[in-house]
């Protein structure tokens, strides 16, 4: 459950790079301005990362986890009907906020679930869905766009969205909001560095 949402959210960033000239030519704008579609989803990512695991603690990391991964789900959805650009582009920002609380999330979700000596395992399972989100994607978003249109590249991470959050509230314990200080400082100094 914890593994899929990092592969869903690393895959649904990188389907893009291919089929951006066919989402140009479709929606008739230039290459550049599609590109927007990939940028604005990083920068969203690294601004809102820091605040992910303090959202976490707030509000309970499963029903925070939950919540995201749907976010994220019901945001390719709606690509898939996006009419223009700027709806498309709205979404990768909402899909970039939901992405960066997945990381901080499930890296605390891993180190509180499994004992020391089971963590670099669980750790590795990671990396590598880290890894084939990356592999994946580029290639998935190619094939699915020759056979079925670029509309079909959202409709993978609207599967995975719906076992990641059926599973996380199947196998995740519940855990109780705990208000913590939010690091401020810290915290607008890594998003000042991720935005220069």
């Amino acid at each position: 459950a914890i593994v899929s949402g990092t592969f869903m959210s690393v895959l649904g960033s990188t389907v893009l790079n291919v089929p951006i000239a066919a989402i140009a030519h479709d929606l008739h704008v230039s290459i550049t301005d599609a590109s927007l579609l990939i940028t604005t989803q990083a920068i969203t990512f690294a601004t809102l990362l820091p605040l992910g695991d303090w959202v976490g603690n707030r509000f309970g990391r499963r029903n925070v986890y939950c919540v995201v991964i749907a976010t994220y789900g019901i945001g390719a959805l709606i690509g898939m009907f996006a009419p223009n650009l700027g709806v498309l582009i709205a979404i990768r920002i909402v899909q970039g906020a939901a992405s960066s609380a997945i990381v901080p999330l499930v890296m605390t979700l891993l180190a509180e679930l499994y004992d020391p000596s089971e963590r670099p395992l669980a750790l590795s399972a990671w990396a590598m869905a880290n890894s084939a989100g990356q592999a994946f994607g580029p290639p998935l978003g190619g094939l699915l766009t020759s056979m079925f249109g670029w509309r079909s590249i959202f409709a993978p991470t609207v599967f995975i969205a719906t076992f990641a959050c059926a599973g996380a509230l199947y196998y995740l314990p519940a855990d109780k909001p705990r208000t913590l200080p939010l690091e401020w400082r810290g915290a607008s100094m890594l998003t000042l560095a991720a935005l220069f």
